[in-house]
């Protein structure tokens, strides 16, 4: 009985042998990061997202009220 039911889940999960070519898949080739380069990419995400906190921050309710008013229109979001 277990030997059925294996042959069946081997079946179910083995891939077809007809290819289609919209659904193939392409092997690709990863970098290697350094650790100066992790470094530099987190430290200017840090410095950009510390820009932005310090940005709205010192803004104006009025301004930060209307920059996102106009985005959401920009977007196409309904917001009234």
């Amino acid at each position: 009985m277990f030997e059925e039911m294996a042959g069946t889940v081997s079946t179910i999960f083995e891939p077809s042998r007809r290819v289609n070519p919209l659904m193939t898949t392409q092997q690709i080739a990863l970098q290697q990061v350094s650790i100066k380069q992790r470094v530099i990419a987190g430290l200017v995400c840090m410095t950009l997202g510390l820009g932005m906190v310090i940005g709205i921050g010192f803004a104006g309710a009025s301004t930060v009220h209307n920059a996102a008013h106009d985005t959401r229109h920009a977007v196409g979001f309904p917001c009234h």
